[in-house]
C-alpha cells in the first residue's frame, strides 16, 4: 500500500484552478520532489498533504487513513506529519532545545521522553551540545537544522518540505542537500521536498514530479526526466534541454529511429516510432564540433561563456536563425562569429 494517496485533487482561489485533478501516490520510505516554476501549484499541494487548506475536490490518504476527501478534513496536529519551512519559523526567544521539543510540550509528553527526543533529533541533524543556545546565534544552516530536528523529533512518518534551501547560501546548500539524504536514510521517513531548482531534485529525490498549471507534467526518476521527457515542457524545465523539429523517416532497430534535422540525417533515441513530423529534445552533452567532411548542422557561434572545466558554446543555426543551440567544449572554443558545423551524438524523439 502506498504510503500516500493523492486522488484526482482539485484547488481552486476565487476563479484560479491552483490544482486540476493531480494524482499522485508516494510509496513508504521514497522521497519525492514536486519541482516545477512559480504558480505551478507545487506549494499549493504540499498544503493540502499538510491539511493547511481544503481541497475542492478529490481525496488524500496518508498511511491508508483518509485525512481529506468528501465531508472529511482532518486538521495538520492530527495527521503524523511534520513540516520544515523555508523560513524556519524558530521562535527566537527559545533555546535551541526547547524549540525542537514544542510540539511534543503542547502533546504533553512527559518531560524525561521529550528530553530524550529533542537528544535523538540534535544528534540526528549533526547538533549535538547546542542544546542552550538560540536561534540569533546559530547561522543559517544551523537554523535550517533545527528546524529538521524540531520536524524529526515529532517522529513522523511523513516529512513535508517546502523549499527548506532556498534562503541558504551555495554553499550551505550543498551541505545540507547531504544532511538531507542522511536523516531520509537513517529515519526511513516518507518525505516530499518542495523547490523550483532542478539541481536540488535531481540530487535528492527518487522520484520527481515535474508540475506545470495545476497539474503534472511527468513523474519519474531523475535519469528517467533527463533523457527520456515525455512533453516539451519537461525536456526544457529538466536540464535546459533544446527542443526542435524533426523529420523521421524510418526505424533503425527497436530503439532508434532516423531522422533529419534541418535537413541533417540523425538518429534519435525513441519509444515512438511512427513517421513523420516529430520533435526532438537535445541536450549540450549530445552535439559536438564535426569533423572534417563530416555532415552536421551549419550555424554561427553567437557566445560563449566560460565554466572553468568547460565553455559552453552558443549558435544559431543558419537553417533556423529563431534558434539557438548549445554543446559543450573542453578544447579551446570557437570564438563569436564563427562559422561552425555540429554533429549529433546523440538525441531523444519527444513522444507524440
Amino acid at each position: 500500500m502506498a504510503d500516500v494517496t493523492i486522488r484526482s485533487v482539485t484547488k481552486r482561489f476565487g476563479a484560479t484552478t491552483a490544482l486540476d485533478r493531480v494524482d499522485l501516490d508516494l510509496e513508504s520510505g521514497e522521497f519525492v520532489a514536486l519541482l516545477g516554476p512559480s504558480g505551478c501549484g507545487k506549494t499549493t499541494l504540499l498544503r493540502l498533504l499538510a491539511g493547511f487548506e481544503r481541497a475542492d475536490a478529490g481525496a488524500i490518504a496518508i498511511g491508508g487513513r483518509a485525512v481529506s476527501g468528501p465531508g472529511r478534513h482532518v486538521p495538520p496536529e492530527r495527521r503524523g506529519i511534520g513540516m520544515v519551512f523555508q523560513a524556519y519559523a524558530l521562535w527566537p526567544h527559545m533555546s535551541v532545545a526547547d524549540n525542537v521539543g514544542y510540539a511534543l510540550s503542547v502533546r504533553k509528553t512527559p518531560k524525561a521522553e521529550r528530553r530524550a527526543a529533542v537528544a535523538a533529533a540534535l544528534a540526528a541533524v549533526g547538533l549535538d551540545g547546542f542544546e542552550d543556545r538560540r536561534p540569533t546565534e546559530l547561522s543559517g544552516g544551523q537554523r535550517q537544522r533545527v528546524a529538521l530536528a524540531r520536524c524529526l523529533a515529532m517522529q513522523p512518518r511523513l516529512v513535508l518540505l517546502d523549499e527548506p534551501l532556498a534562503n541558504l547560501d551555495v554553499h550551505l546548500r550543498d551541505s545540507m542537500q547531504a544532511e538531507f539524504q542522511r536523516v531520509h536514510r537513517t529515519t526511513g521517513a516518507s518525505m516530499v521536498y518542495v523547490t523550483h531548482d532542478q539541481a536540488e531534485a535531481m540530487a535528492l529525490a527518487d522520484r520527481i514530479a515535474v508540475m506545470r498549471s495545476g497539474g503534472i507534467e511527468q513523474i519519474a526518476d531523475p535519469a528517467t526526466l533527463y533523457h527520456r521527457p515525455v512533453t516539451a515542457m519537461v525536456a526544457e524545465f529538466v536540464g535546459r534541454g533544446m527542443v526542435v523539429p524533426v523529420t523521421v523517416k524510418g526505424r533503425e532497430g527497436r530503439r532508434f529511429v532516423l531522422a533529419e534535422l534541418w535537413g541533417t540525417p540523425v538518429l534519435l533515441r525513441a519509444d515512438d516510432l511512427g513517421e513523420g513530423p516529430a520533435r526532438a529534445c537535445l541536450r549540450s552533452e549530445g552535439l559536438e564540433i564535426a569533423a572534417a567532411e563530416e555532415p552536421g548542422v551549419d550555424g554561427t557561434v553567437l557566445r560563449t561563456v566560460f565554466h572553468g572545466a568547460a565553455t559552453t558554446v552558443f549558435v544559431r543555426p543558419q537553417a533556423d536563425p529563431s534558434a539557438e543551440l548549445r554543446l559543450t567544449v573542453r578544447d579551446e572554443p570557437p570564438r563569436p562569429g564563427d562559422p561552425i558545423r555540429l554533429a549529433l551524438r546523440d538525441g531523444w524523439r519527444l513522444p507524440g
